[in-house]
């Protein structure tokens, strides 16, 4: 089973670290807003957006309206509806939205302000956002 990464102190802010495809299938199934990380094996899981995550859980009193997960893309396969992302994975860290079981956004590259909108964004409404690198600040 799936393990908490890490934990905000004093904020209800918990990343888990998804192990393998079993878990990722599990996950994404389950209702409400999901925000899974994927990052490849050699570059591992990024700590740069806690602070953005204890941001956006300040900003809704203390705790996020979705459950954050991260996973190894090589660990992925199989899992249907990530075969784009798994076929040519990069350094950069890919965020993916889903609601439901559906994608409805991703964020590319770690971009605080993106991250921020996509989720304000997935809170309401069920539509497909893409950002680019262009966007970042």
């Amino acid at each position: 089973m799936a393990q908490p990464a890490a934990q905000a102190p004093g904020l209800n802010v918990v990343v888990t670290e998804l192990p393998d495809a079993a878990a990722v299938f599990e996950v994404l199934g389950r209702p409400g807003l999901q925000v899974l990380e994927l990052y490849t094996e050699w570059a591992g899981p990024t700590a740069a957006c806690k602070s953005t995550w204890r941001k956006a859980a300040l900003e809704r009193g203390g705790a996020l309206p979705c459950e954050l997960s991260t996973a190894c893309v090589e660990r992925c396969g199989g899992v249907a509806g990530l075969e784009p992302y798994l076929a040519a994975p990069t350094s950069q860290p890919l965020f993916l939205f889903f609601k439901g079981g559906k994608r409805v956004a991703e964020v590319r590259g770690v971009n605080p302000p993106a991250l921020l909108r996509e989720l304000a964004a997935a809170e309401g409404t069920g539509t497909v956002a893409a950002v680019r690198e262009s966007e970042c600040c």
